[in-house]
C-alpha cells in the first residue's frame, strides 16, 4: 500500500535540517524580490508551497504542474538540487565577471595564415556588456585576425605575485571570434573609456589610423581559481570541470 504523504512531517523536516534548501528554492522559484534572511514552509498543496518570508512576508513557489501526493518529496528534492546549482552558476559567474574587470590587457593567441600560432597581447576594454582590444598593424595578431583566424582564444592571467603559487595561478580564457569597428561616434565612446580604464597614453595613438577597435565576441571558456575548482563556461552556464571530464580542448 501506498505510504500516505505526511505534510506537517516533511515541512518540519524541511524547516529544521534544510533551511538553507527552503531559502535557495524561494530565491529561484518565487516571484519575491528583496533579500531573504530566513525562508520556512507554511503549507504545500499539489501546486506549490506557500513560504513565509523574514518571518512576516508570504512568497509562492508553485510546482511546474500539479503532483499527486507521492511525488511531491521527490519534487522539492530536485527543486533543491537545481536552485543550488542555480546559485552555484550565479556565484562563478559573478566572480569570473569582478575577475575580468581587474585586467587592462589581454593575451591572445591567433593563427596565422600559413598555421602558425602567435601569442602576443593588447589593450583591454570591457564596457556596456562587450569586450573591446585595441591593436595596431605592426602586432601578429593584427593580420591574423585581419586574414581570417575567425576563431582564437585570449587569456586573462593572474600575476605571479598575487598568486598562492605559480602552479595555481587564476585564469580564464575564452575561443573568441573577432570584428573590426568603424571610426565612429561609438568609436569614440569606447576609446574614451580607453583612455579612463586603460590609460592616459591611449590619448597619444586614437587617432593614428594604424590602429584598429576591435570587438571579440566569446563563444566559450574556462575559468581556474584553484585545484579542483576548473569550470567551463557557454552560454551563460557553468559545468565543474572533474578528472574523468574529457572536455579539454
Amino acid at each position: 500500500m501506498e505510504k500516505k504523504f505526511d505534510k506537517e512531517m516533511v515541512m518540519n523536516h524541511m524547516n529544521e535540517k534544510h533551511t538553507s534548501s527552503v531559502t535557495d528554492i524561494t530565491k529561484k522559484y518565487s516571484e519575491y524580490k528583496g533579500n531573504i534572511t530566513k525562508a520556512e514552509i507554511s503549507d504545500i498543496d499539489s501546486f506549490g508551497m506557500d513560504i513565509l518570508v523574514n518571518l512576516t512576508d508570504k512568497a509562492r513557489v508553485p510546482f511546474p504542474h500539479e503532483l499527486k501526493e507521492s511525488d511531491i518529496i521527490q519534487m522539492i528534492m530536485t527543486m533543491a538540487q537545481n536552485s543550488k546549482q542555480g546559485l552555484i552558476e550565479k556565484e562563478i559567474l559573478d566572480e569570473v565577471e569582478q575577475y575580468l574587470s581587474e585586467f587592462k590587457s589581454v593575451v591572445l593567441g591567433t593563427i596565422s595564415s600559413v598555421g602558425k600560432v602567435d601569442v602576443t597581447y593588447a589593450p583591454y576594454l570591457k564596457m556596456d556588456g562587450e569586450h573591446y582590444i585595441f591593436i595596431s598593424e605592426i602586432g601578429d595578431h593584427y593580420s591574423n585576425l585581419k586574414n581570417g583566424s575567425k576563431n582564437f582564444e585570449i587569456l586573462f592571467l593572474q600575476d605571479e605575485s598575487k598568486a598562492a603559487s605559480p602552479i595555481v595561478r587564476k585564469r580564464a580564457r575564452f575561443n573568441c571570434t573577432a570584428e573590426f569597428q568603424p571610426r565612429d561616434e561609438k568609436f569614440n565612446e569606447i576609446l574614451d573609456g580607453f583612455e579612463k580604464f586603460v590609460g592616459k597614453e591611449i590619448k597619444a595613438i586614437r587617432n593614428m589610423q594604424d590602429f584598429h577597435l576591435v570587438k571579440l565576441s566569446f563563444i566559450d571558456g574556462r575559468f581556474v581559481k584553484g585545484f579542483g575548482q576548473a569550470f567551463l563556461l557557454k552560454d551563460g552556464k557553468v559545468s565543474h570541470m572533474t578528472g574523468d571530464k574529457k572536455s579539454h580542448r
